[in-house]
C-alpha cells in the first residue's frame, strides 16, 4: 500500500489544479490533506516523497474534533476564515456566529470524536 494519496483540485483559474497528499497513518487510514503546492502530478508526487523521507509528513497525528476546531471561526487565527475573506467579503459577525453555533451546538456532541475515525472519500 502506497503511504500516500494524491488528488486534485481547481483553482481560481479556469483549467489549473493544486495536487493535494492524504499521507496514510500507521494503521493504513488516510489522514486530513495537504497542499503539495505543485501543479504537475510527478511534481506533488516527488514533493510528498520528499516530505516521508525527511521526516516532514505527519503520518501519526490523530487529533480529537475538538483539538481540530480549536480555531475555527476565530477572527485573526482561523486559516479558512483568511482563505474567504481573502476571496470576497465576509463580515467578522457571521464568522462569530458560526463560532457560537460550534461551541454551543456541535463541540459538545462530537469533542472527543477522533478524526481519524471519520473521513471524506475524495475519489
Amino acid at each position: 500500500m502506497k503511504q500516500f494519496t494524491l488528488y486534485k483540485r481547481p483553482t481560481k483559474k479556469k483549467n489549473k489544479y493544486i495536487y493535494y497528499v492524504q499521507f496514510r497513518d500507521s494503521n493504513g487510514n488516510r489522514m486530513t490533506a495537504v497542499s503539495s503546492g505543485a501543479t504537475s502530478k510527478s511534481k506533488a508526487e516527488t514533493w510528498a516523497i520528499n516530505q516521508l523521507v525527511n521526516g516532514l509528513a505527519k503520518t501519526s497525528e490523530n487529533p480529537k474534533f475538538s483539538t481540530f476546531a480549536k480555531n475555527w471561526f476565530v477572527w485573526g487565527k482561523c486559516k479558512y476564515l483568511e482563505r474567504q475573506i481573502n476571496r470576497r467579503d465576509y463580515p467578522r459577525s457571521y464568522a462569530e456566529h458560526q463560532r457560537r453555533l460550534l461551541v454551543n451546538h456541535i463541540l459538545p456532541y462530537f469533542e472527543d470524536y477522533k478524526l481519524s475515525k471519520y473521513r471524506c472519500n475524495s475519489n
